[in-house]
């Protein structure tokens, strides 16, 4: 036992070590954390489960003299104010990328779209929503809503929705966002940041052709599409990021175009969970609105991400949005525009006269007319969600049955969302597969594009993210009769598919391998 309890002073003054050499200029509270009343913070989280685990195996073996023990312990590292270099280093290699635990969700709302997910160490303190709306199954969708709304007030956190990230505007995509920033008990949610692709006027007139066409159109919608700053500024949004797509792909003779890196991690200050912006070469992009009371919009470049940060240190999740431009009948949209709206696209104050034309049935039906025929699904950004490197060391965390507890497995836990995109089409493909290269094999999990559409579908997609298992958002009844996705699509995928359903969805809990015991805890949030 006197040899065991030698060994437990040895690990205690190892780990006291480098948690001291890594909290800097602050004083680590080592009693405060093994009884678990402080915040697991980038400063000791990944310290804090070896210390208590060594303290209770301590107080086991010697009850009596444990914390006479553990407190000698403390002051002989908090004496020796020279620490190795080798302490350092390794204090530093420790928490090179911290790992907050992840609980993603593909909701059951059938065919549509709403996937949350929560970030956070010891609580949920990050949340995010990729698309909120769905086809027919409206009621499925506002009772997830309504669960996803009760998870975040639950928390006592603020805001409710840290960013709002849209794909496109189509109304299966978009449909859920007035019940979303309702609210419910008389609250209205609060969401900090929206993130959608920008929409040259072009796009405008097309976004809202396709809906009026389809009468899936309503005020909010076309002013969501048409005026962004002004419609998710009144619902209290402070930044607004509007991510440019992709131009037209260089010629061959200039080559494939550059394949973008992923910067180095950056320390931005803070003092909470938090968020940072980059542009494609790893400048920082300020967040923060410069007046307050007025939304702060951005319009960033392809290849811009974000990266999630706590107490000044980079953690190991980033998101990373690419937009497709759409390419199909622009000019014929223009002159169209000209000749049947009398307006012209490249016109200042174009989208502001768009919208004040709508408000008539006249010039609803022009748009209508002037859309028939175009069959263009617009522009539609995809997101990448999960580890920047593989380097994170995060794992997925898998119950081996009903009755046992969870193992942590190799399985990738990144997340590539697709929305609409039209990855059939070469070009598209080529800059969309270029955008996400440094992440490709961190995906766990991707969404077929459009919902499962032989139209969108690109075979190489399995190839291209070896480790993702592909699922899909469809009706219960389209994916039974096999009209979402189609036999073609499913024997492409032989048999690696996930429907999400209105009865249905996919969620997974993920980070570090020795938070095994908080699974089913992370997997509320």
């Amino acid at each position: 036992m006197e040899n065991e309890i030698d060994l437990i002073r040895y690990n205690l003054g190892k780990i006291l070590d480098l948690l001291q050499s890594r909290s800097g200029s602050s004083k680590p509270n080592p009693r405060r954390m093994i009884e678990n009343k402080v915040t697991r913070t980038i400063q000791n989280g990944a310290f804090m489960d070896a210390l208590s685990a060594n303290y209770k195996r301590l107080k086991w073996l010697a009850p009596r003299s444990a914390d006479s023990i553990f407190d000698e312990e403390v002051s002989s590292s908090l004496a020796r104010k020279e620490l190795s270099d080798e302490i350092r280093r390794q204090a530093r290699d420790e928490t090179k990328y911290l790992i907050p635990f992840a609980c993603v969700r593909q909701e059951a709302v059938g065919h549509g779209g709403f996937h949350t997910g929560a970030l956070g160490f010891w609580k949920p303190q990050f949340r995010w929503i990729y698309d909120c709306g769905a086809w027919r199954k409206k009621s499925a969708l506002s009772n997830r809503i309504q669960a996803f709304l009760t998870r975040s007030r639950s928390d006592l956190c603020s805001p409710d929705v840290n960013i709002l990230f849209l794909s496109h505007f189509d109304a299966d995509h978009v449909n859920g966002l007035e019940e979303l920033f309702e609210g419910f008990a008389g609250s209205p949610t609060s969401v900090k940041m929206v993130v959608a692709p920008y929409l040259s006027p072009r796009d405008v007139v097309a976004t809202i052709g396709r809906a009026a066409e389809a009468g899936r159109h309503s005020a909010d919608l076309i002013r969501a599409v048409a005026d962004p700053a002004g419609y998710f500024g009144d619902k209290g949004v402070e930044t607004l990021v509007l991510v440019r797509p992709d131009g037209p792909p260089p010629s061959s003779s200039e080559g494939p175009g550059r394949v973008p890196t992923l910067p180095t991690p950056h320390p931005p200050d803070g003092d909470r969970l938090g968020l940072a912006f980059f542009n494609p070469d790893g400048k920082s992009i300020s967040l923060d609105p410069p007046e307050k009371g007025k939304i702060h919009v951005i319009v960033a470049d392809p290849g811009s991400f974000f990266e999630m940060t706590s107490y000044g240190q980079a953690l190991d999740w980033i998101f990373l949005p690419h937009a497709h431009e759409w390419r199909l009948n622009r000019a014929k949209i223009a002159d169209e525009c000209r000749r049947i709206l009398k307006l012209d696209p490249d016109a200042p104050g174009f989208n502001q006269a768009l919208i004040e034309k709508l408000r008539t049935r006249v010039g609803l039906n022009d748009v209508k007319k002037l859309y028939c025929g175009m069959n263009s699904n617009g522009t539609s950004m995809s997101l990448y969600a999960g580890p920047r490197t593989s380097a994170s060391n995060r794992v997925v965390y898998r119950k081996k049955s009903r009755s046992t507890g969870y193992v942590a497995t190799t399985s990738a836990p990144g997340w590539l969302l697709t929305g609409d995109a039209p990855l059939n089409n070469r070009d598209t493909f080529a800059q969309w597969k270029g955008s996400f290269e440094p992440v490709a094999s961190l995906a766990g999990h991707m969404m077929l594009p459009h919902h499962g559409a032989e139209r969108n579908f690109n075979k190489s997609l399995i190839s291209y993210a070896p480790a993702a298992m592909p699922f899909l958002t469809v009706d219960r009844d389209d994916y039974v009769a096999f009209k979402r996705p189609p036999l073609k699509v499913r024997t492409a995928i032989k048999g690696r598919l996930v429907p999400v359903t209105e009865r249905k969805s996919l969620a997974e809990v993920s980070g570090e391998s020795r938070g095994i015991p908080h699974a089913d805890a992370v997997l509320k949030w």
